[in-house]
């Protein structure tokens, strides 16, 4: 098996069950592959994704995100993915804000991201002129998605 199958096969797993005895499958399965190949993209993308949503276990998907984005600083939903975990966790606003604005560069339609500088500018810098202007953006971007 090349890493890839092993990341396929994780992913699978997850979809499969939603038990602890699943889980334990599953992040096994990740760990095991991540052992084989320490750099490879997917692997560390979807075991990030997993620790974050089914685990919760936030600190070490920080960790697999930060490889990953340096591996590929330009994958919007990497990018959009790590800057939201850091933002839920309290992290860096300036952080925080720097990485959503590096995905706006990227993709300046992403609806999410906007939402999220929206909620930034109102609740971090207290601008309501900036927020407004973000969620006016956002609206827009969703109407021309639909």
């Amino acid at each position: 098996w090349e890493p890839w199958h092993r990341s396929e096969v994780s992913g699978r797993l997850i979809e499969r069950g939603q038990g602890e005895e699943s889980g334990g499958l599953a992040e096994l399965a990740y760990e095991r592959a991540l052992a084989s190949d320490p750099t490879n993209f997917d692997t560390l993308v979807n075991f990030a994704n997993y620790l974050y949503v089914k685990k919760r276990n936030v600190s070490r998907a920080v960790g697999l995100y930060e490889l990953a984005v340096i591996q590929e600083p330009n994958n919007v939903p990497t990018l959009s993915n790590y800057g939201r975990l850091l933002q839920e966790m309290g992290g860096d606003d300036a952080q925080v804000k720097q990485i959503f604005q590096r995905v706006l560069d990227l993709d300046p339609q992403n609806v999410r991201v906007l939402e999220q500088m929206a909620i930034l500018s109102l609740t971090k810098e207290k601008d309501l002129a900036k927020s407004q202007l973000y969620y006016e953006a956002s609206l827009e971007a969703d109407e021309r998605s639909a």
